[in-house]
Protein backbone atom coordinates (compact mmCIF):
# COMPACT_ATOMS: atom_id res chain seq x y z
CA UNK A 1 0.00 0.00 0.00
CA UNK A 2 2.98 2.18 0.57
CA UNK A 3 3.87 1.67 -3.23
CA UNK A 4 0.67 2.92 -3.80
CA UNK A 5 0.66 5.92 -2.12
CA UNK A 6 4.23 6.91 -3.21
CA UNK A 7 3.21 6.27 -7.14
CA UNK A 8 -0.20 8.65 -6.13
CA UNK A 9 1.88 11.59 -5.16
CA UNK A 10 4.79 10.93 -7.91
CA UNK A 11 1.31 11.25 -9.77
CA UNK A 12 -0.09 14.17 -8.34
CA UNK A 13 3.20 16.08 -8.51
CA UNK A 14 3.21 14.80 -12.58
CA UNK A 15 -0.39 16.36 -12.70
CA UNK A 16 0.36 19.49 -10.57
CA UNK A 17 2.68 19.93 -13.14
CA UNK A 18 1.10 19.65 -16.10
CA UNK A 19 -2.28 22.09 -14.36
CA UNK A 20 0.46 24.97 -14.40
CA UNK A 21 1.26 24.55 -17.86
CA UNK A 22 -2.50 24.06 -18.97
CA UNK A 23 -3.49 27.30 -16.61
CA UNK A 24 -0.55 28.72 -18.81
CA UNK A 25 -1.99 27.73 -21.92
CA UNK A 26 -5.62 29.08 -20.93
CA UNK A 27 -3.66 32.53 -20.46
CA UNK A 28 -1.45 32.50 -23.17
CA UNK A 29 -4.42 31.69 -25.66
CA UNK A 30 -7.06 34.27 -23.77
CA UNK A 31 -4.21 36.85 -24.78
CA UNK A 32 -4.00 35.34 -28.33
CA UNK A 33 -7.86 36.09 -28.59
CA UNK A 34 -7.37 39.51 -27.47
CA UNK A 35 -4.86 40.44 -29.97
CA UNK A 36 -6.82 38.76 -32.74
CA UNK A 37 -9.77 40.88 -31.87
CA UNK A 38 -8.60 44.27 -31.30
CA UNK A 39 -6.61 44.43 -34.76
CA UNK A 40 -3.01 43.66 -33.30
CA UNK A 41 -2.20 42.59 -36.69
CA UNK A 42 1.35 43.18 -35.74
CA UNK A 43 1.49 40.01 -33.60
CA UNK A 44 0.58 37.35 -35.68
CA UNK A 45 3.59 36.21 -36.23
CA UNK A 46 4.09 35.90 -32.31
CA UNK A 47 1.16 34.16 -31.96
CA UNK A 48 1.99 31.27 -34.91
CA UNK A 49 5.45 31.09 -32.92
CA UNK A 50 3.87 30.63 -29.55
CA UNK A 51 1.50 27.90 -31.70
CA UNK A 52 4.32 26.00 -33.19
CA UNK A 53 5.73 25.95 -29.11
CA UNK A 54 2.66 24.73 -28.03
CA UNK A 55 2.31 22.29 -30.29
CA UNK A 56 5.36 20.97 -29.09
CA UNK A 57 4.85 21.21 -25.55
CA UNK A 58 0.96 19.82 -25.72
CA UNK A 59 2.58 16.60 -27.51
CA UNK A 60 5.35 16.11 -24.72
CA UNK A 61 2.71 16.25 -21.76
CA UNK A 62 0.46 13.76 -23.45
CA UNK A 63 3.59 11.69 -23.60
CA UNK A 64 4.57 11.94 -20.27
CA UNK A 65 0.90 10.73 -19.04
CA UNK A 66 0.63 8.13 -21.62
CA UNK A 67 3.99 6.67 -20.71
CA UNK A 68 3.55 6.57 -17.22
CA UNK A 69 -0.20 5.01 -17.67
CA UNK A 70 1.42 2.27 -19.88
CA UNK A 71 4.60 1.42 -17.64
CA UNK A 72 2.20 1.58 -14.41
CA UNK A 73 -1.58 0.86 -15.95
CA UNK A 74 -2.95 -0.92 -12.83
CA UNK A 75 -1.46 1.63 -10.22
CA UNK A 76 -2.27 4.21 -12.71
CA UNK A 77 -5.63 3.21 -12.93
CA UNK A 78 -5.99 2.82 -8.61
CA UNK A 79 -3.83 6.01 -8.29
CA UNK A 80 -6.38 8.36 -10.23
CA UNK A 81 -9.13 7.48 -7.57
CA UNK A 82 -7.20 9.57 -4.50
CA UNK A 83 -9.08 12.25 -4.25
CA UNK A 84 -6.22 15.17 -4.98
CA UNK A 85 -5.33 13.39 -8.37
CA UNK A 86 -9.07 13.09 -9.30
CA UNK A 87 -9.57 16.60 -8.64
CA UNK A 88 -6.55 17.48 -10.23
CA UNK A 89 -7.18 15.45 -13.36
CA UNK A 90 -10.63 17.25 -13.37
CA UNK A 91 -9.31 20.08 -13.29
CA UNK A 92 -6.59 19.91 -16.03
CA UNK A 93 -9.84 18.19 -18.14
CA UNK A 94 -11.88 21.16 -17.41
CA UNK A 95 -8.95 23.72 -18.47
CA UNK A 96 -8.15 21.60 -21.42
CA UNK A 97 -12.11 22.13 -22.19
CA UNK A 98 -11.89 25.95 -21.66
CA UNK A 99 -8.80 25.83 -24.13
CA UNK A 100 -10.48 24.34 -26.98
CA UNK A 101 -13.65 26.83 -26.50
CA UNK A 102 -10.98 30.05 -26.80
CA UNK A 103 -9.17 27.94 -29.77
CA UNK A 104 -12.19 27.59 -31.73
CA UNK A 105 -12.74 31.27 -31.01
CA UNK A 106 -9.10 32.30 -31.70
CA UNK A 107 -9.65 30.72 -35.28
CA UNK A 108 -13.13 32.24 -35.97
CA UNK A 109 -11.48 35.47 -35.73
CA UNK A 110 -8.36 34.89 -37.09
CA UNK A 111 -10.41 33.26 -40.53
CA UNK A 112 -12.65 36.72 -40.07
CA UNK A 113 -9.39 38.67 -40.68
CA UNK A 114 -7.94 36.56 -42.98
CA UNK A 115 -11.08 37.07 -45.59
CA UNK A 116 -10.64 41.01 -44.16
CA UNK A 117 -7.28 40.92 -45.47
CA UNK A 118 -8.06 38.95 -48.76
CA UNK A 119 -10.46 41.47 -49.51
CA UNK A 120 -8.21 44.89 -48.70
CA UNK A 121 -5.88 42.94 -50.64
CA UNK A 122 -7.67 42.33 -53.47
CA UNK A 123 -8.71 46.15 -53.14
CA UNK A 124 -4.89 46.81 -53.46
CA UNK A 125 -4.45 45.33 -56.74
CA UNK A 126 -7.40 46.53 -58.16
CA UNK A 127 -6.15 50.54 -56.82
CA UNK A 128 -2.55 49.79 -58.27
CA UNK A 129 -4.43 48.84 -61.77
CA UNK A 130 -6.37 51.94 -61.71
CA UNK A 131 -3.47 53.95 -60.64
CA UNK A 132 -1.19 52.22 -63.58
CA UNK A 133 -3.70 53.18 -65.97
CA UNK A 134 -3.89 56.89 -64.78
CA UNK A 135 -0.12 57.24 -64.86
CA UNK A 136 1.35 58.56 -67.85
CA UNK A 137 3.63 56.54 -69.59
CA UNK A 138 7.28 57.43 -69.45
CA UNK A 139 8.86 54.42 -71.55
CA UNK A 140 9.66 55.46 -75.27
CA UNK A 141 6.87 54.90 -77.84
CA UNK A 142 7.40 53.54 -81.17
CA UNK A 143 5.44 54.18 -84.00
CA UNK A 144 6.34 53.19 -87.47
CA UNK A 145 9.45 51.00 -85.91
CA UNK A 146 10.84 54.92 -85.40
CA UNK A 147 11.60 56.60 -81.96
Amino acid sequence: MDTMQNFARSLAAMFREELGFYRSLYVLLDRQRDWLKYERDSRILDIYTDIEKLKKRIQESQDKITGVRERNETQFRVALEAPEVARLVDNITSLINKCVEVVAENESIAETKSERLRSELAGLADGRQFYAALEPETAPRFVDQKK
